[in-house]
């Protein structure tokens, strides 16, 4: 991975992705032969089709940091060739994080407080008008 940013939002949003890269790598190096095709049921994606989304989504993550969001969903390629996409895509996605080229959105974002369930906040008023 290349030089730092520093911003330290941006280097936390880096640290993730190199996190990406660490765990996806343990998952996806030395699959067994035909695991590509592997489907956990009937109904679900197989496993080369996983990795293409995920490849999918860093490709949509780099191009919303860079201001131009684009989407695509790509047809599942050989799980090598997909493995070394995910791996492209992580490096490409890291290596603007860490240039000097802007973010075009918050490169952290805080979580909105979970709103009170109507029991609770009725439980509240009712304890207030009771004191």
């Amino acid at each position: 991975m290349t030089t730092s940013n520093p911003d330290p939002k941006r280097e936390l949003l880096r640290h993730t992705v190199a996190t990406l890269a660490y765990r996806g790598g343990k998952a996806v190096r030395n699959a067994p032969a035909g695991f590509a095709d592997f489907r956990g049921s009937a109904s679900s994606r197989s496993a080369g089709q996983i990795l293409a989304h995920i490849g999918d989504l860093l490709d949509w993550a780099l191009s919303i940091a860079q201001g131009k969001q684009t989407w695509r969903n790509s047809e599942p390629l050989s799980w090598d060739k997909e493995t070394a996409r995910f791996f492209a895509a992580l490096k490409s996605f890291d290596d603007y994080l860490a240039s000097a080229e802007p973010l075009h959105v918050p490169a952290v974002r805080s979580r909105p407080r979970p709103r009170e369930s109507l029991n609770e906040a009725e439980e509240e008023s009712t304890s207030d008008s009771k004191r």
